[in-house]
C-alpha cells in the first residue's frame, strides 16, 4: 500500500523585527503569494495529504493559513512545537508517531526539510531531482513515494514523485 511523505517548507516571511523572536516571524506578502500558487499547483494536480503535521511556529501556521482559501484542506490537521527546533531524523519520528496514516504533508523549516528530503529520495522524477538539487525554495513542496505506510519506513528509500515551487 503506498503512502506519500509531503515536505513543504513554509512560505517567504518577514525579517525578525528587533526583539521579536525568530519564531513569530509573520509571512511577507511574497510569501503569502507563493502559498496562493503552490496550493492552486496542488489542485490542479489533485494533491490532498491525509494529514497535516505542522510546525507551530507563526510563519508555519500563517503559510497553511493562506493556502486554505485555495485548496480547501480536508486533512486532519495537528500541530507540533518540536518541528521547529529537531533535526531531519526528528521530522520522520513526529511523522511516524503521529498516527497519521495515508499521504502526510509536513510543515516545516530548512534545513531539515532539504535533508530529510536528500536523504529520502533514493531516485526520483528527473524534473522533480533536478530542481530540488537546486535548493529546498520557501514553499516548495517536495513529494516522496513510499510502497509503506509512513510509520513504517524507517530506513527505507523513497521515489521523488514532484517537487512543486511558487509559479
Amino acid at each position: 500500500h503506498v503512502a506519500r511523505l509531503m515536505l513543504l517548507r513554509h512560505a517567504k516571511a518577514e525579517w525578525a523585527e528587533p526583539g521579536q523572536r525568530d519564531y513569530d516571524r509573520v509571512l511577507s506578502e511574497e510569501g503569502q503569494r507563493e502559498c496562493a500558487s503552490v496550493a492552486q499547483q496542488m489542485v490542479d494536480k489533485a494533491i490532498m495529504p491525509d494529514a497535516i503535521i505542522c510546525s507551530e511556529a507563526v510563519r508555519a501556521r500563517e503559510t497553511v493559513d493562506h493556502m486554505h482559501p485555495v485548496i480547501h484542506f480536508t486533512s486532519r490537521m495537528l500541530f507540533e512545537k518540536d518541528l521547529y527546533a529537531t533535526d531531519a531524523p526528528g521530522y520522520l519520528e513526529i511523522a511516524a508517531a503521529s498516527g497519521a496514516t495515508g499521504d502526510i504533508m509536513l510543515v516545516g523549516h530548512n534545513p531539515m526539510m532539504e535533508d530529510l528530503a536528500y536523504g529520502l529520495a533514493e531516485n526520483g522524477d528527473e524534473t522533480a531531482v533536478s530542481g530540488l538539487n537546486m535548493g529546498f525554495r520557501t514553499c516548495g513542496l517536495a513529494i516522496l513515494r513510499f510502497d509503506n505506510d509512513i510509520a513504517s519506513i524507517g530506513s527505507q528509500k523513497g521515489f521523488l514523485e514532484a517537487y512543486i515551487v511558487p509559479a
